[in-house]
């Protein structure tokens, strides 16, 4: 009988040992199936921000539709393992791919096979390299200049903006630059600027040059090494040397390059300085995406120059004359500003103003080098007050900048020119002189308008005022009836938002990203968007007039009468502006977001015509489906845990741990000191804050009417008296608690990249009747509306989100979750009017989480 018992014991621990080991693998599975789903909606995302990107510039070929397939084999991924992840119950999300995917392929299949973006090199005199799409702004103006017999112009090439951008693609540096720079650029890190970027940087400088390019280029610039005629090596970005745009300053140029080698890292050089601090820094500025790459290098001959400068237009002394600058030698010194330089004044008819002639002493100048760079050289003492141009110079130059000016429609033009040694006058650029011209019709906020903050990154460009709409809850989604222009301000970026873009003027958050669901509906709506705005929810009131500007990163107060005319004025462009057909068909399929509310009916994967859809309709599905099986599978899996109880605390949790939650070497029965976790030890620091209420509630009414609910929308078959199961890993918690009569779901990430974090809450039911239980849920809305979530209220169901916050936000709220637990324990006991409800956040939010209010 004795061996009967232990035969039937062993069986017993072999068979229980089994289930453990199976159902673990089995939880241990399903999370990294959804962390893996995190990371490829990540990725997706970054693509559909690069392809809304491409589309906004009219690019249709060449590496878009590389990034689309790249894009379309990442959401076939994410269909076939959220089946997985969900037991097969939407196989519909896969069908739905596939037939995306289908008409994806028919639609890039039906485009030409060539066009100009397969053209990497151009010469300047190919009629071709005019076009500013394909050769950048500088290279296309100068090859314009340059089909004109009355200029003369260095011979030369370009490497155009596709060729460029496959030199990029080829490294995945796209992606890199994603991955190194949008971490800091998403949570406001200028301290970590500079060294992010001088990370991109040297990744750039050791990329390998494709030998298309490679061979290209040296095709182009044999002629010029040849003769023995060095190249300038220079920046020709397409939105460079614009109206409202310059880039003064903020690429690299490479000085008399001589040979492959030289050639090969200047060319790197010029691309490397788009990501430099200060360019990055420009771009977010001027209200361009500070991750954007739109960049062709220019290579021109270099001119042996007796003297070289600046002429601009627009005299800022006296705007009827013209100023010229210049130097000796080459004239990146008078742009440059590092060396003294003549100052001459002249009338559009070329007429001198002599008295105001400034002739400086000259004592030094540059020159090229034997070797290949440039060299600073003495200038003889005799030379060095005589004046660097001559009369007869400085009329010929004046003459060509009015043709300049008036060839760009009067425009005040900044024009880079040089003397050569052989006397001849060269055109070295012209670009609109930055701040001249003031863009028609733009509504001008008054200098007495106050500034309320500069502060953000910009996510979408433009200009935009309206009225002031704070967006907590769901029900702030429903916009006030009229037609007044609307300032969205959000804490986090909420898709559920892009369905407002009709009345809305512009976009404010504290959290998101530029490469988030929001901002690539706010690109493709031109809604102006500002992200990282901190403290954006607290500064503005809702129904506040205000001006956001996103090129500057600033926001002005405003009145109405200014808003609505900006607002008309925005809405008669979109009105005139022409949409190209093939361009719209892909935005169609692939960034177009039609599934904008995710509590409505219509959030539906038949809803999902485009893969932006079915990315996010993944996204949010997948969340709850680790909600929902969570539960399931813990059931039967008592074995599976380590117990954490402590005295004083009615808490009881039943933890699994999926690696790196607990110490390595915890016993089955932990403590709080086990915990290793930074998520889990928020939570439980939240648990556990000394003088937390867990008990009714000073005079509480019955909690005697035991009932059973279900938690979302599905109804539990978990029976009440089950311990409270924790799923934790080193970033990441899942908490299933039946406390008393009421659920509570807890789902959060806490890593280092933002745009993966998250914290889903949910909290349903209670002891009491109805109407105290719903005042509950109302109470914990308004506290986590406080602290920055998106809450959605329903009868006694309360569901809160925050996304995209830092790993150091998300580790705060979850201590903020863990006071939760326990300060409405039984809190609907206390909820004796509706008055009840405020009282007891207003509590909370000051710090009162023993209920001393209730005692005054």
């Amino acid at each position: 009988m004795k061996s009967i018992r232990q035969t039937l014991s062993r069986w017993w621990s072999a068979r229980r040992k089994r289930r453990t080991d199976e159902a673990l693998a089995m939880i241990k599975a399903r999370y990294q199936t959804f962390r893996t789903l995190l990371d490829s909606n990540t990725r997706a995302v970054e693509l559909i921000t690069d392809l809304s990107m491409r589309l906004g510039e009219g690019e249709t070929g060449g590496a878009f539709r590389e990034k689309a397939l790249i894009l379309d084999q990442i959401v076939g991924d994410m269909a076939e393992k959220f089946s997985s992840l969900d037991g097969l119950r939407n196989g519909l999300v896969t069908s739905m791919h596939q037939k995306l995917s289908a008409i994806l392929t028919e639609a890039l299949a039906s485009l030409p096979t060539t066009s100009n973006s397969t053209v990497n090199v151009l010469s300047l005199s190919d009629k071709v390299a005019c076009d500013h799409k394909l050769s950048g702004a500088k290279a296309a103006s100068l090859a314009r200049f340059m089909a004109n017999e009355r200029f003369r112009v260095p011979d030369g090439f370009v490497v155009t903006a596709p060729g460029c951008r496959l030199f990029f693609d080829n490294n995945n540096l796209a992606l890199h630059a994603s991955r190194i720079l949008a971490p800091v650029l998403a949570n406001e890190q200028p301290g970590k600027l500079a060294a992010a970027a001088e990370r991109l940087q040297s990744l750039i400088m050791q990329a390998a040059i494709p030998p298309e390019i490679m061979s290209e280029l040296t095709r182009f610039a044999a002629p010029f090494f040849h003769a023995g005629r060095g190249l300038a090596v220079r920046s020709s970005a397409i939105a460079e040397d614009g109206r409202i745009h310059s880039f003064a300053g903020q690429f690299s140029t490479v000085l008399n390059v001589i040979h492959n080698e030289q050639l090969a890292d200047a060319f790197r050089e010029v691309l490397a300085s788009a990501f430099g601090p200060r360019a990055i820094t420009y771009r977010q500025h001027a209200g361009l995406a500070p991750l954007a790459f739109d960049m062709a290098v220019l290579c021109l001959e270099m001119i042996p120059a007796r003297a070289a400068g600046i002429i601009i237009t627009e005299d800022p002394s006296c705007r009827s004359t013209y100023l010229v600058s210049a130097v000796l030698g080459m004239g990146e010194a008078a742009v440059g500003g590092s060396t003294a330089a003549d100052l001459f004044h002249i009338s559009r008819h070329g007429v001198i103003e002599s008295g105001r002639t400034i002739i400086a002493r000259k004592e030094h100048r540059l020159v090229t080098s034997i070797t290949g760079g440039i060299a600073l050289e003495a200038v003889p003492l005799a030379e060095q007050k005589q004046p660097s141009l001559s009369d007869d110079e400085l009329r010929k130059l004046a003459a060509w900048a009015t043709l300049i000016e008036d060839e760009a429609h009067g425009v005040p033009q900044d024009i880079e020119w040089a003397v050569g040694i052989d006397g001849q006058l060269y055109l070295l650029q012209a670009r609109p002189l930055p701040g001249a011209q003031v863009r028609r019709h733009a509504v001008q906020i008054s200098p007495s308008s106050p500034i309320l903050f500069h502060s953000g990154h910009m996510a979408s460009r433009g200009k935009g005022a309206g009225r002031v709409r704070l967006i907590q809850t769901r029900t702030d989604l429903n916009l006030p009836a009229g037609d007044d222009p609307i300032v969205l301000v959000l804490n986090q970026s909420l898709p559920d938002a892009a369905q407002l873009m009709s009345r809305v003027s512009a976009v404010l958050v504290e959290l998101g990203n530029p490469a988030d669901h929001l901002a690539n509906v706010a690109r493709e709506n031109a809604v102006p968007m500002l992200c990282g705005v901190q403290g954006v929810t607290k500064i503005l009131t809702d129904g506040q007039w205000v001006f956001v500007d996103a090129d500057k990163g600033c926001v002005h107060e405003s009145d109405q009468e200014a808003a609505v005319s900006l607002w008309r004025q925005s809405l008669r462009q979109q009105a005139e502006q022409v949409v190209d057909p093939i361009v719209e068909r892909y935005r169609k399929l692939l960034t177009r977001l039609n599934l904008t509310d995710a509590y409505g009916p219509s959030f539906n994967v038949l809803e999902c015509r485009s893969l932006h859809d079915l990315v996010r309709f993944i996204h949010e599905k997948a969340v709850i489906a680790m909600f929902e099986g969570s539960d399931s599978l813990l059931e039967d899996s008592d074995w599976l845990v380590h117990h954490l109880t402590v005295t004083g605390i009615p808490f009881l949790l039943a933890i699994i741990d999926l690696g790196g939650a607990l110490r390595p070497d915890r016993p089955r029965e932990v403590t709080p000191d086990d915990i290793v976790a930074v998520p889990f030890k928020s939570l439980w620091e939240g648990i556990s804050t000394p003088g937390l209420h867990w008990g009714p509630p000073a005079g509480g009414g019955d909690v005697g009417a035991v009932f059973s609910r279900w938690l979302t929308d599905h109804q539990s078959d978990r029976p009440i008296g089950m311990p409270n199961y924790l799923i934790a890993g080193r970033d990441y918690l899942n908490l299933n608690a039946r406390m008393d009569f009421h659920f509570i779901m807890v789902d959060a990430v806490a890593s280092l990249d933002p745009r993966a974090n998250h914290i889903r809450f949910r909290f349903k039911g209670g002891g009491t009747n109805a109407i105290q239980r719903a005042r509950r849920v109302r109470c914990i809305a308004e506290i986590l509306e406080v602290n920055g979530f998106f809450t959605n209220v329903r009868d006694d169901l309360v569901g809160a989100d925050l996304h995209g916050g830092s790993h150091q936000e998300i580790e705060r709220q979850l201590i903020t979750i863990g006071r939760l637990l326990g300060y409405t324990r039984l809190l609907d006991a206390g909820m004796r009017d509706d008055a009840m409800a405020h009282r007891a956040a207003l509590a909370f939010c000051e710090g009162d989480f023993g209920m001393n209010f209730l005692r005054d």
